[in-house]
């Protein structure tokens, strides 16, 4: 299972967070995926799973934005860039 962010353009039907450009997505795994590539170095320290809550959010700071993720309100790994 994935959780994360698309475009306007994205096709639920067809593919997959993460693996689309324009998307980018945290596995249950705790693996985040961007664009097709594994961001190993943002790595989440545990996946998530039944009980969870998990979020997904955009933070702009100053004109430079970083996707986050949070589980059960800590925030998982490094912000993807």
């Amino acid at each position: 299972m994935r959780i994360g962010l698309s475009g306007y353009d994205f096709r639920l039907s067809a593919e997959m967070l993460g693996e689309y450009p324009g998307t980018v997505a945290i596995e249950n795994t705790g693996k985040f995926h961007q664009m097709g590539k594994e961001w190993a170095e943002h790595q989440a320290n545990s996946g998530f799973g039944s009980g969870d809550v998990v979020g997904c959010g955009l933070l702009v700071i100053m004109g430079e934005r970083h996707i986050f993720f949070t589980k059960n309100d800590e925030i998982l790994g490094k912000s993807l860039p």
